[in-house]
């Protein structure tokens, strides 16, 4: 009992004096805003971890490039890890007028067709109704680079899982806003910018699955701390201590008096440990009596650790009135893509529990009229080398292929262009043989466009978003590029 006691108290954690408590009690917790009128936007940011095989997510099908065309390239570069003939069969078309009308013809795509992986039909069945778009050959991007100049002029250290999956997050490779990420540089601006058309700022949260996310970070106190949740729900505070067998000890009203309001000439440090514990132990309660409330219309996602976690992001989306925002960003990291071995056999296992996953988010969004109003956006740390390894395998590389979803999506385009020459040979490839592609796009070109469509407009807090995104030299996607015109969303389901 008093260990725990003491463990909760502001003077076991804080540097300097013991804290000087005024005699009266911690003020309550701020209420949370009250249901907002102002239509709902969520971005989920999914980093699938470890660096997924993308060239055997979207390969080419159909294609009449000058030269040996691409289709044939992907065949001899792949080798065992290639789709075979049969595995190509989930066509995707790429409308070349559309692609022309945007980018020109410098950015037509050297293939008319592109085969999605038969184990992740969900894309293809929202490419083609128009709920999804791709991103090609994407990546970190400090400043433009070739084959030869790329070591000497990348910020970022290439090929790690740490520097480029923490990249993915930042997109900041200058550091210019030292540990912050690119969502929550973006709630940093929204929950000090009034919504056109009314007197409110934007309410908005951070929410990450499980991890702490980097993505989420923004500047302290600029707008609400991101809150990690587990995927089984929140983490309480156990007030029971064991009494020898008897009834055990209920300490909560023990460690609200440790914790009571300080005076003015107490230590900050303490203050800010007591006021964000007895914080803390409100939120989490408070948010589990919210979720406990929650019933999905589709049912259960299932129990799976992925299944677990994508439905927690669900049941937070309902929550949404409850919380008083409008404005959410989740993260969510999905393990296990690093297959170094046998990963045509492995990424297609893993394609197939994706599948699953999306295919259930997908069907409760629609269910409650929220399809609109939610955009996901696919990460990971890396692409993976084109050649296979000698187990059958592939290796960290750079570049990879992404994709958004979201009823708010224009979608049935690939953003950028799928390289026409992945050879040895091609500008691109710097893979002293084992296919490495230097990105076309960088992490800014997609999310330029995202932040905008959750309500950041203007180029200084675009700047301040993407502190370097025109000094990658590539195109910068805008609201209009991803997105269709915004509807007049609902904000909240239909009864």
């Amino acid at each position: 009992l008093l260990q725990q006691v003491i463990a909760s108290s502001s003077e076991f954690h804080a540097i300097g004096s013991t804290n000087i408590k005024s005699g009266q009690p911690r003020p309550s917790p701020t209420p949370l805003p009250p249901a907002s009128s102002d239509s709902y936007k969520a971005v989920v940011y999914v980093m699938l971890a470890g660096g997924y095989d993308s060239w055997n997510l979207l390969v080419p099908h159909t294609c009449n490039n000058a030269g040996l065309n691409v289709a044939t390239q992907y065949k001899n570069e792949r080798g065992i890890l290639a789709l075979t003939e049969a595995e190509r069969t989930n066509l995707i078309n790429i409308n070349a007028a559309k692609e022309t009308l945007k980018y020109g013809t410098e950015g037509a795509e050297p293939c008319s067709q592109y085969a999605i992986h038969p184990n992740i039909s969900i894309l293809q069945d929202l490419f083609e109704d128009g709920d999804l778009s791709f991103f090609a050959n994407v990546g970190v991007l400090s400043e433009p680079v070739t084959k030869n100049n790329y070591n000497a002029l990348t910020q970022t250290k290439l090929f790690a899982h740490n520097t480029m999956q923490a990249e993915a997050q930042r997109v900041d490779p200058y550091e210019e806003a030292p540990d912050t990420g690119i969502l929550g540089r973006a709630l940093d601006i929204l929950a000090n910018t009034t919504i056109p058309g009314t007197s409110n700022k934007y309410n908005v949260n951070s929410l990450s699955i499980d991890v702490p996310a980097m993505a989420l970070r923004g500047v302290p106190f600029e707008a609400p701390s991101t809150k990690v949740v587990s995927r089984f729900g929140p983490t309480t505070f156990n007030p029971s201590v064991t009494n020898n067998g008897a009834d055990p000890w209920d300490i909560r009203a023990v460690i609200k008096s440790i914790n009571n309001a300080t005076s003015p000439e107490s230590n900050m440090y303490g203050e800010l440990w007591s006021s964000s514990l007895l914080n803390t132990v409100y939120e989490s309660e408070e948010l589990k009596y919210f979720l406990g409330n929650v019933s999905l219309s589709t049912g259960d996602v299932g129990t799976g650790w992925w299944e677990s976690m994508v439905g927690m992001v669900l049941k937070l989306i309902h929550t949404r009135q409850d919380r008083g925002v409008n404005r959410d960003v989740f993260f969510v990291q999905l393990p296990g893509w690093d297959h170094h071995s046998d990963t045509k056999t492995n990424f297609a296992k893993m394609l197939t529990d994706l599948n699953n996953v999306l295919g259930k988010f997908v069907m409760e969004l629609k269910e409650e009229g929220l399809w609109d109003q939610v955009t996901l956006v696919s990460t990971s740390d890396f692409g993976r080398t084109l050649v296979p390894n000698t187990g059958a395998g592939c290796d960290h590389a750079w570049a990879g292929h992404y994709w958004a979803m979201g009823g708010s999506v224009d979608g049935g385009q690939i953003h950028g262009q799928y390289p026409s020459d992945i050879t040895a040979d091609g500008e691109l490839n710097i893979g002293r043989g084992r296919g490495r592609m230097i990105p076309t796009l960088s992490w800014e070109s997609i999310w330029n466009g995202v932040v905008e469509w959750l309500g950041i407009e203007g180029a200084t807090k675009l700047d301040y978003c993407m502190p370097n995104r025109h000094k990658t030299g590539k195109r910068l996607f805008t609201k209009s590029d991803i997105f269709l015109q915004d509807p007049a969303a609902p904000t909240s389901p239909p009864t």
